[in-house]
């Protein structure tokens, strides 16, 4: 475990794990059962010659719908009940 690693969120956001650990022992002890995911370090460096490619949206294949069974939205016309 880093002692350097520094809080995000939380009580201590802004704190080092050194520091929470020394001086409040029962919450640290509480952020290590309930929220280990806090004590991970979060840092994660990503590659240098890596380029950012932008995700390309693709359509959907068209469905037919006419012999699925499915239930198929009523118009307007068909739905008045009023």
């Amino acid at each position: 475990m880093d002692l350097k690693h520094v809080f995000r969120t939380g009580k201590y956001s802004g704190r080092t794990v050194q520091y929470v650990y020394s001086n409040d022992r029962r919450y640290f002890n509480w952020v290590l059962e309930n929220r280990p995911e806090m004590l991970k370090s979060h840092n994660k460096e990503q590659p240098q010659n890596t380029q950012y490619k932008k995700p390309v949206y693709v359509d959907p294949p068209e469905i037919d719908t006419r012999d699925s069974g499915a239930i198929t939205p009523l118009t307007p016309e068909e739905g008045s009940y009023f």
